[in-house]
């Protein structure tokens, strides 16, 4: 288990000087709550594990840190801001987004939201691909059935609303670290169904050397 977490973490030690030593320690010790509590049981864990956490904290805030400023999301941004445009169908449909967002609508309704000036917070969104069949103006012909990608955009979410960016973006890494420990549950749970198998072969092979044996 701790080599499936170190692969999916990077063994990479990362300057562990530009973080707090409280932070490691909470994040080794929340990744391995979230994976598998045996890791505890290995003599000297935390320095085991020190390097790949320092690695995925390192990935985790030059992720989240990286992207620039925040876009005004409001109606009177659609149709002059490029991104905000391409991101909604309409006017109409940027405004169903955010009055009917479960998570913002809960945000409002706390003490936090009630008095904050404004919202700082993460649009996620499904990107969508499809191959059809259009038009397309080559040369002075008009060509019919030319291949072609729509690309859309839905299942518009808002995440970790706050009412200061810096705070959101605290909500975001540790969401992002928590993916990180969720493709790790899922990589351990491959393993172990692929360990099982291999016992599950290993045994058939056993009962057929044992026959073959008995029956010389």
């Amino acid at each position: 288990m701790l080599q499936i977490f170190q692969s999916i973490f990077g063994r990479e030690r990362g300057d562990s000087a530009s973080h707090p030593a409280e932070l490691i320690a909470r994040a080794t010790e929340r990744a391995i709550d979230a994976t598998d509590p045996r890791l505890r049981a290995l003599s000297g864990y935390k320095k085991k594990l020190r390097g790949a956490v320092v690695h995925a904290i390192d990935h985790v805030v030059a992720l989240v840190d990286d992207p620039p400023a925040a876009l005004e999301l409001t109606p009177r941004s659609y149709g002059t801001e490029a991104e905000i445009t391409a991101y909604f169908a309409s006017v109409e449909h940027l405004r169903e987004v955010l009055e009917r967002d479960p998570i913002l609508n809960q945000w409002r309704g706390s003490a936090q939201g009630d008095i904050a000036g404004q919202v700082i917070m993460l649009l996620l969104m499904t990107l969508e691909e499809r191959n059809v069949l259009g038009i397309a103006l080559e040369g002075d012909a008009l060509r019919h059935d030319v291949a072609q990608t729509t690309v859309s955009l839905s299942k518009h979410q808002l995440l970790d609303p706050t009412g200061a960016e810096d705070e959101t973006r605290q909500l975001l890494k540790r969401r992002a670290f928590d993916h990180l420990l969720a493709l790790a549950l899922r990589r351990m749970a491959t393993a172990g169904t692929e360990r099982g198998e291999l016992e599950r072969e290993r045994a058939l092979l056993r009962r057929k050397q044992a026959a073959l044996t008995a029956g010389h």
